[in-house]
């Protein structure tokens, strides 16, 4: 019987990882022909990264329950841009707020400084779980619980070293709010990064990443 229970938590594991796999792949595909196939903008958009005009190749509605629990009267929409759909794409999101001025939040440090003003509002574990949830909806990235069944592509010297937090989505309560999860950041790449954020607790206010860390990468991407 244990040696029964053991196989089938191997094959659990086995499946879970070919679901992960299966799951970047399908991102990958299904990115790359939304973008092939997207209709140019009305009136085109061009966004400005390192000195490159990148072209704004699909702006849609974007709406989660993290969108609705934290920004219920706030227009947000999603910016795919990209000059090379086959190789990559850029991510961003626009924040329209009513009789106010739009903000365009292209890195994960403008996400983290807008959602810090937030912070006030989490009264709880799964009030500190959506926020990041929130992060990861405004960067979309997606938080995965099971690593890809493909090898990192890097040298073993490379990589960072596992922690018993990688592959979680889980917060630890003290004096503030400590955060783990683990995203898939690129679908081109399979990147999966670990990241720790602390989320403080009245007097203080605000949200910061405290680890950031690339912990797998399928392919290079030239």
């Amino acid at each position: 019987m244990k040696l029964m229970i053991i196989a089938l938590v191997g094959l659990l594991a086995i499946s879970l990882e070919a679901a992960e796999t299966n799951k970047q792949d399908d991102a990958f595909v299904d990115l790359v022909l939304r973008l092939t196939k997207s209709q140019p903008l009305e009136a085109p958009m061009y966004l400005s990264q390192e000195g490159e005009r990148i072209l704004v190749r699909i702006m849609e509605p974007l709406e989660t329950k993290a969108t609705q629990r934290f920004l219920p009267k706030t227009t947000i929409y999603r910016l795919i841009s990209s000059n090379d759909p086959i190789h990559r794409a850029n991510f961003s999101c626009l924040i329209i707020h009513t009789n106010g001025t739009p903000r365009h939040l292209q890195t994960d440090q403008d996400v983290i400084n807008y959602i810090g003003n937030l912070a006030r509002e989490v009264q709880n574990k799964n009030d500190a779980l959506q926020l990041i949830q929130l992060f990861a909806d405004l960067r979309s990235y997606r938080i995965v619980l099971s690593p890809p069944g493909k090898k990192d592509c890097r040298k073993p010297e490379d990589r960072p070293k596992p922690s018993p937090f990688d592959y979680k989505f889980m917060v630890d309560e003290g004096a503030d709010y400590h955060i783990h999860a683990t995203m898939m950041v690129d679908a081109y790449s399979g990147s999966y990064v670990r990241f720790a954020f602390t989320l403080y607790k009245a007097p203080g206010s605000g949200v910061d990443i405290a680890e950031r860390s690339l912990i797998h990468v399928r392919n290079y991407v030239y």
